[in-house]
């Protein structure tokens, strides 16, 4: 709005005011003093535009969009713990510490532990890793780290709150329509996206199906901490859900997905272009999760053609098939393998 009152534009009109008789050079004295004011004019004008441009969500950042977005009841989401099942062959106090992976972890419930760091680093040991115990525990022969339970979560970026913030302008959660129960849903934590899926087997039931925030399949905890909140007494309106209607929560599942495609390579070995493109693609594949849309030959493709290492390609195959993969609405894409054949 204010782009055009830069410095120049302000001088010209500061001395086009100046009587014609006096010296308006760049060298004078009346061209040095309004040079000093017209430069912290400009500043102010710079700010008033970023000013504006904070006052509309799409165009906002950092502190002033959780502003924006607090006014309409969307909090951001901070960094949370990882919570993991672990199996010891004695029950242990709630408190106990254990060390794994440069981490700390501890135990909260019987069978449960969390991690000390908050984010996503606590999802990160392996299944099955040994966890140390930091003090000496009597009698004590197993302690195994299991598998996630609650997926630890950084900040929420900018991004995803601007989404879930443009949902609820855009699509208004309330008195119980769809759209509010997949907010119910997507309020617990470690909830990554809900569907919700109306009158799925006859006058007031709701399904959900939910995936973790790592767009995987959601622990039974999960899908039980989601259904406690909503409908914790089918029917009876005890939690969020109305009178009348009964709740069903479910995880998805996943769809297992083999990428198979010829290639021309120029510098690398198959194996090391296919982990490339495995990432790529299981960044993409996050994305799509959940969607109810399809993974695209072409979508593949284009990954194929953007990779430094393959200089031509053909026969792209999903599935051991030439056609996109049409996802359920409960489907989760999961890659099992991508297959170069040089």
């Amino acid at each position: 709005m204010f782009e055009h009152m830069t410095f120049e534009y302000l001088m010209e009109k500061s001395l086009a005011g100046v009587k014609l008789d006096l010296d308006k050079r760049d060298s004078g004295i009346i061209y040095a003093g309004l040079a000093a004011n017209n430069m912290e004019l400009a500043g102010i004008f710079v700010w008033l535009d970023t000013i504006l441009r904070l006052a509309f969500a799409q165009d906002s950042g950092g502190e002033w969009l959780e502003k924006r977005a607090f006014e309409s009841g969307v909090d951001k989401r901070l960094a949370i713990r990882a919570k993991r099942r672990a199996t010891f062959n004695i029950p242990l106090a709630n408190g106990e510490r254990f060390f794994v992976d440069d981490l700390f972890y501890r135990v909260v419930e019987d069978g449960v532990v969390e991690c000390e760091e908050l984010g996503v680093i606590g999802n990160a040991p392996p299944n099955g890793s040994d966890l140390l115990p930091v003090s000496n525990i009597d009698k004590l022969k197993v302690a195994i780290l299991g598998e996630v339970i609650v997926p630890g979560e950084e900040d929420e970026s900018d991004k995803s709150l601007l989404e879930r913030y443009l949902v609820e302008r855009r699509r208004k959660a309330t008195s119980a329509n769809k759209a509010h129960y997949k907010k119910w849903a997507e309020e617990i934590e470690g909830v990554g996206k809900a569907n919700v899926f109306p009158l799925w087997n006859g006058d007031g039931t709701v399904k959900i199906i939910i995936v973790n925030s790592e767009m995987k399949p959601a622990s039974t905890e999960l899908v039980q901490a989601v259904k406690d909140y909503i409908d914790p007494a089918p029917g009876m309106g005890e939690g969020e859900a109305p009178i009348g209607a009964t709740l069903t929560v479910e995880s998805g599942v996943d769809k297992e997905i083999t990428i198979k495609a010829d290639v021309t390579l120029r510098g690398n070995t198959a194996s090391e272009v296919a982990a490339e493109i495995a990432e790529e693609l299981q960044r993409i594949f996050k994305e799509l999760s959940f969607s109810g849309t399809s993974i695209k030959v072409a979508t593949i493709s284009n990954v194929l053609f953007q990779n430094k290492w393959i200089s031509d390609y053909s026969n792209v195959l999903i599935n051991d098939e030439p056609i996109n993969l049409e996802l359920e609405d409960v489907e989760i894409p999961y890659l099992l393998a991508v297959e170069l054949n040089d």
